[in-house]
């Protein structure tokens, strides 16, 4: 059974709640969740990936999460993926500067699902390198 891109990003989200930014540019976290979408619809696994943090995990865990998205997050083509839009519901950055946390609302689209809403949280983390998305597994 055909699996939507975004119940795929839904469980990375829930298993590893975390995403990284490609190296800061001044990318708030709200631009850094919308990059991740964005890049998981276009079915670009390394951008995805690249907007984690998957610091302090165990080797063996990242290994097989970075192939199961590389292998998943291809198939957003065939599934025609699509955000229509994305809107920024609220964006708390903690007070130390290092943690942020973004309320979403994303419009998306796919072939299997159709249209479908998604109103969720992410939890971000200030690495060397900018934001990331910080993943919880």
């Amino acid at each position: 059974m055909k699996k939507s891109v975004f119940s795929i990003l839904m469980m990375a989200l829930v298993l590893c709640l975390g995403l990284t930014s490609c190296g800061g540019g001044g990318d708030t976290p709200g631009k850094i969740v919308e990059k991740y979408y964005r890049a998981a619809a276009a079915g670009d696994a390394d951008q995805v990936i690249s907007l984690m943090d998957l610091s302090g995990i165990d080797a063996e865990l990242v290994k097989a999460v970075t192939e199961g998205m590389k292998t998943d997050i291809p198939k957003a083509k065939e599934i025609d993926a699509q955000v229509k839009s994305f809107e920024i519901v609220k964006e708390e950055i903690s007070a130390d500067g290092k943690t942020a946390t973004v309320e979403f609302k994303a419009n998306c689209y796919d072939k299997e699902k159709g249209d479908q809403t998604l109103n969720e949280t992410a939890n971000l983390v200030k690495t060397d390198q900018g934001w990331k998305m910080q993943m919880a597994f």
